[in-house]
């Protein structure tokens, strides 16, 4: 099944991606464009995604979202949920991360502490059952700066 790509506005860099599974979310990822929205449509998606050098620009994030707000995607099981490295101007929205045993979302300047992820929302988050013991975080943030998280839940 390809993915479905829609103009979200004028400018033709801009689209929505609308992805059903784990590999269509890989691939967005890898085809995003400064301007790009991936949306996630409801259902379990596994954990144990890493991006690398995801990055929009001034004027035009990257956004990963929820396609239904109201029917979130759910990731979950594995070691970790999402992990970003050397992020810029990306968006994360409406997502639910669980049920997994060391981070629930990890972003990251990828070891460069000379160039932080930078420029980051996290907005209407869920991230719940991180664990079980020790240091394990629901959200972890290193190296990372002018970023804003807005209305996100954090249990357990």
């Amino acid at each position: 099944m390809g993915l479905l790509f829609k103009a979200a506005s004028s400018d033709a860099a801009d689209a929505d991606v609308i992805v059903k599974d784990a590999a269509q979310f890989r691939q967005a990822v890898a085809q995003a464009q400064p301007g790009t929205r991936i949306l996630l449509a409801p259902g379990q998606y596994p954990g144990g995604f890493h991006f690398a050098n995801l990055r929009g620009d001034t004027k035009k994030s990257i956004v990963i979202a929820a396609a239904d707000p109201a029917h979130p995607p759910v990731i979950q099981g594995g070691a970790g949920g999402l992990h970003l490295s050397k992020p810029a101007f990306v968006e994360l929205h409406d997502l639910v991360i669980s049920n997994v045993t060391v981070n629930g979302l990890n972003i990251d300047d990828a070891g460069s502490f000379t160039t932080p992820a930078h420029h980051l929302v996290l907005r209407g988050l869920k991230v719940s059952d991180v664990g079980p013991q020790g240091n394990r975080d629901a959200i972890k943030l290193s190296g990372v700066a002018d970023f804003r998280v807005e209305g996100c839940i954090i249990e357990r």
